[in-house]
């Protein structure tokens, strides 16, 4: 499980010193993997969910089946017409949108 108490002292530094959050994101990354490493899910779940609200892609926590028909509904009406080739997309390119999937 390793020493998560001396990760986070070493973790500390690069945060302080970050100009930007998009700067903090590879250490967050890091660090939420030393959380699942260390059966801390929850905590790890936590800090994921909060980092991609400041990218944008806020989740909620609750998920009742009314939102949950309510996003699936919204999304087959924004598929409705249009072909499955994935292949043939664009890629993403924008960089809050590629950080947030990291974090996904």
């Amino acid at each position: 499980t390793g020493d998560f108490s001396k990760l986070s002292i070493l973790i500390e530094k690069p945060l302080v010193k970050a100009r930007s959050f998009e700067d903090k994101l590879n250490t967050y990354n890091n660090l939420i993997r030393s959380l699942a490493a260390s059966s801390r899910y929850k905590e790890g779940i936590t800090m994921c969910l909060d980092i991609l609200a400041q990218l944008g892609e806020a989740i909620p926590n609750d998920i009742t089946a009314d939102i949950y028909r309510d996003e699936a509904l919204q999304i087959k009406q924004l598929l409705k017409g249009k072909s499955m080739d994935m292949l043939s997309l664009p890629l993403m390119t924008d960089p809050k949108k590629l950080a947030a999937m990291q974090f996904m």
